[in-house]
């Protein structure tokens, strides 16, 4: 495949993108508010009751979880091999402009999980009688509301800007990324429908950050590429190391001080 054919994707695919996955976002956000979950409680119990006791397969999806090098990392590093496979100007600004988003996105995705109706996770939700995983906390993730998934929320939003930017590199990252996120609900942090939430929220948010607008300052923004390498490059490996293991050390502080002011799910 050329570079040209890489980066010059029809437009009408963004727009259709942008349509369906915000159709998605407001039919699983509904659904959640509904506070029904017969089929996520009926998904997630079927995938407890099949793999309950088998430790290995436990210990393999916590550590794709908590650790960044299996999850995020691959992501992260495809990011950087398409800017480097790529380097004309308007492949690198979508590229910055897509990634820079999924980051806002994963953000966003933690304010919707605070000012929607408090959706219990499957490790807490008593009508599941969930069965803890080897190695999860019993509060893991305690006094936070499961919908959306801000994982899946950037995964999906890396995943859909590599597929603009090279086709190949897209389907590898949406393999991972159906992988991490199959890894949050099997170890009961969220149900299918947080996932599936969270992942039209990432498509939605870099479909429509892809606009001539924000592409001119991407474009804006490559001018410290070539003037002041250091500093562009420092604060990009910043941002895509955060995004590697999504801020967890922030999160962590962010979280404690959100339930010590109340700030917490209601």
């Amino acid at each position: 495949m050329s570079q040209v054919a890489a980066h010059r994707l029809p437009h009408w695919r963004g727009l259709s993108a942008a349509l369906l996955s915000g159709l998605v976002l407001i039919a699983t956000a509904l659904y959640s508010a509904a506070s029904t979950g017969g089929l996520d409680r009926a998904i997630t119990s079927a995938v407890n009751l099949a793999t309950h006791g088998h430790r290995l397969l436990d210990h393999f999806f916590l550590a794709l979880d908590e650790g960044p090098f299996l999850s995020g990392s691959i992501l992260v590093g495809l990011v950087w091999y398409c800017w480097f496979q790529f380097p004309a100007v308007h492949a690198r600004a979508q590229l910055m402009v897509g990634t820079l988003t999924a980051l806002g996105c994963g953000l966003a995705s933690r304010l919707f999980q605070l000012l929607l109706p408090s959706h219990l996770r499957p490790l807490h939700d008593p009508l599941l009688a969930f069965q803890l995983p080897a190695g999860v906390e019993p509060g893991k993730l305690s006094g936070w509301s499961s919908f959306p998934s801000d994982h899946a929320t950037v995964f999906a939003g890396l995943a859909y800007i590599l597929y603009r930017s090279y086709p190949r590199a897209g389907l590898i990252a949406a393999a991972a990324a159906i992988l991490f996120d199959f890894a949050r609900i099997y170890l009961g942090y969220h149900y299918t429908s947080d996932v599936i939430g969270g992942t039209a929220l990432g498509v939605l948010g870099v479909a429509l950050m892809l606009n001539p607008l924000a592409l001119s300052i991407g474009r804006w923004l490559l001018r410290y590429e070539t003037s002041r390498p250091g500093l562009f490059y420092l604060c990009a490996f910043v941002i895509t190391f955060g995004l590697a293991d999504l801020f967890i050390d922030i999160r962590v502080i962010a979280a404690g001080l959100a339930h010590d002011f109340g700030f917490h799910a209601r």
